[in-house]
């Protein structure tokens, strides 16, 4: 399996890696990634820079750790919004309650 893009969340990912093995034969995948990517969009330039260029480790490394960086990042923002929107959805139940409570 050919992975040409990082998926917002982590586990997305080991899902699709998993599926490279099917019934004990031995699977592979490889992961050909850009530094243009739109996952690496959300982090800040300085950021971007340091990792890309991090001296003392293979640039492949450097790589991989930029994008889960980039992934961890993106669940948090993800995570938010699903409590935002729980939070919005809570105090809306109890505005629409014809007793006042939520139902």
């Amino acid at each position: 399996m050919i992975l040409t893009e990082r998926h917002d969340s982590k586990r997305i990912d080991r899902q699709l890696e998993g599926r490279t093995a099917r019934r004990g034969e031995p699977g592979s995948c490889e992961a050909i990634l850009s530094l243009e990517d739109g996952l690496l969009a959300s982090l800040r330039r300085p950021l971007l820079r340091r990792f890309a260029d991090l001296p003392g480790l293979p640039g492949r490394l450097s790589r991989d750790r930029l994008f889960r960086a980039a992934q961890k990042q993106a669940e948090r923002t993800h995570a938010r919004a699903r409590r935002i929107l729980l939070d919005q959805d809570r105090r809306m139940s109890t505005v629409l309650a014809f007793s006042g409570k939520p139902e």
